[in-house]
């Protein structure tokens, strides 16, 4: 387990990282969410984390659209872990054009590629 100390350690560092884009998702001047795009050499990892009760109203899709095409010409080949149990997770990167490639009991690999 994490404790606040060391999260708050990391995220400093992601802030400072020149291989993170950190995206935050807001509505109506009210921060709703966060998209971080982490740059490494072969791909870019994408995480979304949207606070709860703001899921399953297009918000995520609409932002983590936007955060794609800002980030294209960085990176072309996107990779997204997803709990299996997180099924809107699931449906939004399944949306946005993002294959399977692989998974076991408790994650899902998912991957998609641009142009």
């Amino acid at each position: 387990k994490v404790t606040l100390d060391e999260h708050k350690k990391w995220f400093r560092n992601k802030l400072k990282s020149s291989n993170c884009e950190l995206f935050i998702i807001q509505l109506n001047d009210q921060d709703i969410g966060l998209i971080r795009i982490d740059i490494r050499q072969k791909d870019c990892e994408v995480t979304i984390y949207l606070i709860p009760g703001n899921e399953g109203m297009g918000f995520g899709y609409k932002s983590l659209s936007q955060a794609l095409k800002s980030i294209k010409t960085k990176c072309n080949t996107f990779i997204a872990k997803v709990q299996v149990k997180n099924i809107p997770s699931q449906k939004l990167f399944t949306k946005l054009d993002f294959k399977e490639i692989s998974r076991d009991s408790k994650i899902i690999l998912y991957q998609k590629i641009t142009t």
